[in-house]
């Protein structure tokens, strides 16, 4: 019995380390992350081998990988926890009684022609906006920094809430399941110093969600008109109409 114990407190640990491992992998925690798991294997197999000074060693030794993962890397710490909380899990629609109504539902399917007529429109007025598309990651932190809509898409609603005499055209608008969610919502910018010094707000946020959550942002700048758009770990500049027509078609198509 306590060998099935043993091996199922095991499989728990991989399982852990395996998950925390999938979100730090691409960023500059990969290695101490690595460092601090190497050390806490160290620590296990001393003491199994009774050798108990040079166990506490590095038992110490990984308690201070610990605190400077905390202290050294918050930022990249706190981004980390962000893109967990903006996952959605289901847990209300589980919650009210309704998944199994849901998921007999046909998804739906992204209305974007009318975000185009709108994008389309406010290029040529040189109208500055920014377009926020969510998938997996609910981003209801991000919608709640703003004002909640939880409107029909439609070309000339978005139109007038980037007008500059409009209220809400500052920030962003977040559109989710096929429905404006929320618009003046603050996105949180970009601190890559290879970009700042020749982006805009508008475009730097939209990088920084990227970089925080596995949404899609689309600008539109009001200097000149360009279309901008980061998505995953790609960045488009000054795209067309019928470019940024075909990466909504991959992107959101009914089979992705």
């Amino acid at each position: 019995m306590m060998e099935y114990l043993r091996i199922i407190d095991l499989g728990l640990v991989v399982l852990v380390i395996g998950l925390v491992f999938f979100y730090v992998r691409r960023t500059v925690l990969v290695n101490l992350f690595l460092l601090i798991i190497a050390l806490f294997f160290a620590a296990q197999l001393f003491d199994y081998w009774n050798l108990k000074l040079f166990s506490g060693l590095v038992g110490w030794s990984l308690q201070l990988s610990i605190i400077a993962l905390l202290i050294v890397f918050q930022p990249e710490m706190r981004k980390i926890f962000l893109q967990f909380a903006s996952i959605d899990l289901g847990l209300k629609t589980i919650i009210k009684g309704k998944f199994w109504a849901n998921e007999r539902k046909k998804p739906l399917v992204f209305n974007w022609e009318s975000v185009i007529t709108a994008i389309q429109n406010m290029q040529e007025q040189r109208i500055g906006a920014i377009f926020v598309f969510a998938r997996k990651n609910a981003l209801s932190y991000y919608a709640e920094s703003g004002v909640l809509m939880d409107a029909e898409i439609n070309a000339r609603l978005l139109e007038a809430i980037f007008l500059p005499q409009s209220p809400l055209h500052d920030g962003a608008v977040i559109i989710k399941n096929n429905r404006i969610l929320a618009a003046s919502a603050i996105l949180p910018v970009s601190e890559g110093q290879a970009i700042s010094g020749r982006k805009g707000l508008r475009h730097r946020a939209a990088i920084g969600l990227v970089e925080r959550t596995d949404a899609v942002a689309v600008v539109v700048s009001e200097e000149t008109g360009q279309i901008f758009m980061a998505h995953d770990d790609y960045i488009e500049e000054d795209i067309s109409i019928e470019h940024l027509r075909k990466r909504f078609q991959r992107l959101f198509s009914e089979e992705q």
